[in-house]
């Protein structure tokens, strides 16, 4: 389906942490959005990029927050550098496909700038009968921009807001901050892949427990049509769910090897070529991508424009995974 392009302007830009800008999009008329859902912006040099929203004026302003990576050409550096009060940007209406669902109690899992869709979902509960608990996971206490309207949401809603601080603390462990969670019912969770997939791997084995992630994958095209989809060689592309084991089978160094829900390609590809270029491991840099033989490739980078993902020829090993049962790749 081809995009509706809403030419907007910049209105506001804050610095709310280190690295993190709050940008404000002010338009004629904005299509109105719920919690969980995010837009996609045109970034010079970079495409289509997205980001969720925070919040925004009905209908005239949507407010996304966005974390600086430090990696020559990534996209937050461009809207660092290019983004200022007055400038002209295209962006496009807002999407949700991470809405949030009735339940009675609720568990959201935020890590870094992960945060942004989950305070909007917490917004939307404030007053609301249903009980919930936040863990939320940062590097350092300056990094955590929305920290005192968390806890005021916390205590109006007698709900209980942990955050881990690795910087001081050292990592915490999913898996045993999860070994006390007896009232999981509805699970949201929002951060890095790797993050994302350990939470996946996780609540996979509790029983009858919801579980949710933010995922731009399978987005929007500004190319009106669809595009082919390639698929294993002699084989029906069998889908998979977005977290699930896949295999990978590479077709140049003839080693194969599955990918379990915790794992990225790249674990595997360091393990059998140990040279492989890499340097984010973000999906933003664009340094280990590789071809795309066959399979369905399930894009979660921010690299790719969304023409690029659509086509399905290349992919970013570090962050992205398989939306079929196996991936056969140039390597």
């Amino acid at each position: 389906m081809a995009l509706t392009r809403i030419p907007a302007k910049i209105t506001r830009r804050d610095e709310i942490g280190r690295d993190i800008l709050l940008i404000e999009f002010s338009a004629e008329y904005l299509p109105p959005w719920t919690p969980g859902a995010h837009i996609d912006v045109e970034i010079p040099g970079c495409g289509l990029r997205s980001y969720s929203l925070i919040d925004g004026d009905y209908q005239k302003t949507y407010r996304i927050a966005v974390k600086i990576l430090q990696d020559p050409g990534s996209a937050s550096l461009s809207i660092r550098d290019r983004f200022h009060v007055g400038t002209d940007v295209d962006i496009y209406p807002a999407i949700n496909r991470f809405p949030i669902k009735k339940a009675s109690h609720y568990t959201f899992l935020a890590a870094g700038i992960g945060i942004t869709p989950i305070l909007s979902m917490l917004r939307e509960l404030d007053g609301s009968d249903a009980a919930w608990k936040c863990h939320y996971f940062v590097r350092s206490p300056d990094q955590m921009p929305f920290i005192d309207e968390l806890r005021t949401l916390a205590d109006k809603a007698n709900a209980e807001l942990n955050v881990f601080v690795s910087g001081e603390t050292g990592r915490q462990s999913l898996a045993e901050l999860f070994e006390h969670e007896d009232k999981l019912e509805a699970v949201y969770a929002c951060g890095p892949t790797g993050f994302m997939n350990e939470a996946a791997d996780i609540v996979s084995k509790r029983d009858g427990v919801r579980f949710y992630i933010e995922d731009f994958d399978d987005q929007r095209t500004e190319v009106a049509g669809e595009h082919p989809e390639p698929v294993c060689e002699g084989e029906t592309a069998e889908r998979i769910s977005p977290n699930a084991a896949f295999e990978v089978e590479c077709r140049a160094s003839g080693h194969s090897f599955t990918v379990e829900p915790h794992e990225t390609i790249l674990d595997h590809v360091r393990q059998i070529l140990p040279d492989y270029p890499t340097s984010c491991e973000e999906g933003v840099c664009g340094t280990c991508e590789v071809a795309v033989l066959g399979g369905i490739p399930a894009h979660r980078d921010q690299w790719y424009t969304d023409e690029a993902r659509a086509d399905g020829g290349r992919m970013m090993i570090c962050v992205s995974r398989s939306k079929t049962k196996k991936l056969v790749l140039d390597l």
